[in-house]
C-alpha cells in the first residue's frame, strides 16, 4: 500500500471523526459522552477501512471500469430488492458486497483469458 494513501486516509478520517462526533453529540436526546465516543470510534474505524479498500480497488483505469460498472448495478438491484423484502440498509450493504464480488470474478476471468475479450 502506498504511504501517501495511508496518510491521506488518516487525515480525512480525522476530519470525519470530528464532524461525526459533533453531529452525533448535538443530535442526541440524552447526551452521553461515552456513547457518542463509542459510536464515533466505531464509525471512524469503518470509514478508514472502507476508504483504504475503495481507493486500493480503484488504483488503475481498468479496475475503475470494472468496479464502476458492477458496483452501481449491484447497488441498484439490491436496493430495490431490499426495499421490497427487507430494509434499504440491508439492500445497500448487500449490493456493495455483491458488486465487489462480481468485480473480483470479472477480473479473475479477464486474467485467465490473458486479457483477451471474446
Amino acid at each position: 500500500m502506498k504511504k501517501t494513501l495511508i496518510q491521506r486516509a488518516f487525515k480525512i478520517t480525522i476530519i470525519f471523526m470530528i464532524a461525526f462526533f459533533i453531529l452525533n453529540y448535538l443530535t442526541m436526546k440524552h447526551a452521553s459522552v461515552m456513547s457518542a465516543i463509542g459510536r464515533t470510534l466505531l464509525a471512524t474505524v469503518v470509514f478508514f477501512i472502507i476508504y483504504i479498500i475503495v481507493f486500493t480497488i480503484l488504483s488503475s483505469p481498468k479496475r475503475k471500469i470494472i468496479y464502476g460498472t458492477t458496483i452501481p448495478i449491484a447497488l441498484v438491484v439490491c436496493l430495490v430488492l431490499g426495499a421490497i423484502f427487507f430494509t434499504t440498509q440491508i439492500g445497500i450493504i448487500c449490493g456493495f458486497i455483491l458488486g465487489i464480488i462480481v468485480g473480483i470474478v470479472w477480473e479473475l476471468i479477464y486474467r485467465n483469458n490473458g486479457g483477451k475479450t471474446s
